[in-house]
């Protein structure tokens, strides 16, 4: 029978042969996976199954991030070449790309030509002056478009997560809910609405607490999204471990969770996610169209917290915003996020009240079923966890 120590042994070993590493034991690496690897290898790995995502890779002018994007280059990813306008000997310090039959050295304007799901990477810019023609660029082209911070944005090691977040627990300790032992947070949140049989997408997993609670429902399939790779990396290892058929996992960013990339599916889970999007209505429109049956889980902020609506931008408190989304101001609270966080993919999280998600989702077609309101620890914020279901037609 399989011990917590053992689960844990043979998700590194999976985890090694998955990747292709090769690993020696060391006591220390069953308390931490990031002992297993040197750092370089695990940033190669974290931006490998980013450009995954993507159908063809091009880069703009020469640099490291064109060795990186080589190097991370899988076999399912064209590299289109290094677009420049500079001279052609700038672009020959990039010995690991092979630029023959790859798209070589290819003038800017040739960036146009870019097929639908291709990715630029560029440069990190060092001065206003490249800040300014990078932002120019953005702006022309259709395609998305990366530095190499954002590219590796989301990426951080163990050993940093393990020292800030208590609640951030070693492997061995989440084997325990994949068996069935332990249980994350309110019942509510599985039962609320039916699981058995059915689609679900989780945002945000975490290191997997939820997802092993989905799973124990026996969903049809359960598909997990998350921008950090240490959690990509414990929900892989544990689909190996537990040979989880109808588990998928995905490194992205939850923003690019949209229908027609990920298609329709019966429940979506964005629990402890929402506010930590800059730009929530763009999220929240998107998930919207996916399905019929959300369960949300947010912190919020007291009614009295949040400022009047239609007050002027100079009068605006520091630390707050207002949103402007289907004809009406929405004012909310905002933080910044401390650089070790494992929160969203971005540096601030933003705090609507509990009113104002009844009333966003009210406005999507939706009605709101209370699972669990509870003040936070922190004394500024309360914890709402709630099932959004789609009025009928």
């Amino acid at each position: 029978m399989l011990n917590d120590r053992s689960i844990v042994r043979k998700w590194i070993q999976n985890t090694a042969r998955r990747f292709g590493y090769d690993i020696r034991r060391r006591p220390s690496a069953l308390a931490r996976t990031a002992d297993l690897l040197p750092e370089e290898e695990f940033l190669s790995g974290f931006v490998a199954c980013r450009l995954r995502n993507f159908d063809t890779v091009a880069c703009v002018d020469a640099g490291s991030h064109v060795d990186l994007v080589a190097e991370a280059l899988g076999s399912g990813t064209r590299f289109a070449g290094i677009f420049t306008d500079r001279p052609a000997s700038s672009t020959s310090g990039n010995a690991n790309v092979d630029t023959e039959g790859s798209g070589g050295t290819r003038p800017m304007a040739e960036l146009a030509e870019l097929p639908p799901g291709s990715l630029v990477v560029l440069p990190i810019a060092n001065s206003t002056v490249e800040m300014s023609k990078q932002a120019q660029l953005r702006e022309h082209i259709q395609q998305p478009t990366m530095n190499v911070g954002e590219l590796t944005r989301g990426y951080y090691l163990f050993s940093d997560v393990y020292s800030n977040f208590a609640h951030y627990r070693p492997l061995a300790d989440i084997a325990s809910y994949f068996l069935g032992r332990t249980a994350y947070g309110d019942a509510g949140l599985y039962s609320t609405v039916p699981l058995s049989g059915r689609s679900v997408l989780e945002l945000g997993p975490l290191d997997g607490s939820m997802s092993a609670c989905i799973l124990q429902q026996n969903p049809r399939s359960l598909t997990v999204v998350d921008s950090h790779w240490e959690n990509f990396l414990k929900l892989r290892t544990a689909e190996e471990a537990f040979c989880l058929e109808n588990l998928s996992v995905v490194l992205d960013d939850f923003h690019n969770v949209t229908r027609r990339k990920y298609g329709k599916v019966d429940v979506l889970y964005a629990h402890g996610v929402i506010y930590h999007s800059e730009e929530p209505f763009l999220l929240l429109e998107q998930l919207s169209e996916m399905t019929d049956s959300l369960i949300v889980g947010t912190h919020c902020v007291p009614e009295q917290s949040v400022p009047e609506q239609s007050v002027p931008k100079s009068r605006v408190p520091e630390g707050s915003r207002v949103y402007k989304w289907r004809g009406k101001e929405w004012p909310a609270e905002q933080e910044t996020e401390s650089p070790e966080s494992v929160g969203g993919p971005g540096r601030v999280t933003t705090f609507f009240s509990v009113s104002q998600y009844r009333e966003m989702f009210s406005m999507l077609g939706f009605e709101v079923k209370d699972i669990l309101l509870r003040p936070l620890a922190n004394g500024k914020q309360d914890f709402f966890q709630f099932a959004a279901l789609r009025r009928p037609a």
